[in-house]
């Protein structure tokens, strides 16, 4: 039986085709202009203590924050309470995320031997009708990003699931914060590591490393981006010279449409990272 849910409810650096940590590219330079101004309304950012959660079962609620899930490409936060377990499920359609807080274990399939246990900074892919379940351990509530990029369902799984323990469903992903590999984009300043994809030829999902303290200058990107931040407090004021920038911390949602320039401070004393996705190649192109 399939179930819909309702859904209620973003130096090297300076770069204009980023290849991986390759050759540094050329710079496109455009004028930003010196006055502070109001926020673009082509950037848009979500603070978590400002979303409202809708329970879909016991335990399981979500938020969404871009797009409509009943419908097509979107984002989505879920929260799976300290301890709950969701029975053997799977989507339709592939589906990526981001752990940003708690331990969760998604076996695929369900009783999949050495499962991977996910902390914070964690990322994961299913491929459509991959079966799995979710389990949040004890301590504290499991919150973390879906995207897709088609409707989300949840198909109660009706196979009986074997005893026996098997390997891990091949084509589905985890990987730990521990395994990510960071290309030094800008020294001192940013790194980057991509999950999913090629961030230099397409659609790529990629964690995001700014240093504490470093300022980058006005910028924007050719294709749109949307992101969430893992630790903070992050500013991306857009345009650079916005009088009052948002404070992103853990759980901030952003989006950026395709050429909005930007600029991107990390005002914390630790690393600011977040985890972006987009449709096409990543570049960079200042604006100052």
């Amino acid at each position: 039986m399939k179930t819909r849910f309702l859904a209620t409810l973003i130096a090297t650096l300076s770069i204009t085709q980023l290849n991986c940590g390759a050759a540094t590219p050329t710079i496109a330079s455009v004028d930003a202009g010196d006055a502070a101004v109001s926020r673009d309304p082509q950037a848009s950012y979500l603070q978590l203590k400002d979303l409202t959660f809708k329970e879909l079962m016991t335990g399981l609620s979500i938020a969404p924050v871009s797009g409509d899930p009943n419908v097509g490409a979107h984002d989505t936060l879920v929260r799976l309470v300290a301890g709950a377990s969701l029975p053997s499920h799977f989507y339709t359609n592939a589906q990526n995320g981001f752990l940003l807080d708690g331990v969760l274990e998604q076996p695929t399939p369900s009783n999949q031997s050495n499962v991977v246990t996910m902390t914070a900074g964690s990322a994961f892919y299913f491929p459509a009708k991959a079966e799995h379940t979710s389990r949040c351990a004890a301590g504290k509530d499991c919150l973390f990003l879906v995207h897709q990029d088609a409707a989300f369902d949840f198909v109660p799984n009706t196979v009986p699931v074997a005893a026996d323990k098997v390997p891990q469903n091949p084509d589905a992903k985890f990987v730990l914060p521990s395994s990510l590999v960071y290309d030094v984009v800008m020294a001192g300043a940013v790194e980057m590591s991509t999950v999913r994809g090629d961030r230099a030829t397409g659609a790529h999902n990629t964690v995001i490393r700014v240093a504490a303290g470093a300022a980058l200058p006005s910028h924007y990107y050719t294709n749109e981006m949307r992101g969430i931040v893992l630790t903070g407090p992050l500013e991306q004021p857009a345009p650079a010279n916005e009088s009052a920038p948002a404070s992103l911390v853990l759980g901030s949602f952003f989006k950026f449409a395709a050429k909005l320039p930007h600029g991107t401070t990390c005002r914390a004393t630790t690393p600011c990272i977040f985890y972006v996705h987009q449709p096409g190649p990543f570049d960079l192109v200042t604006t100052e």
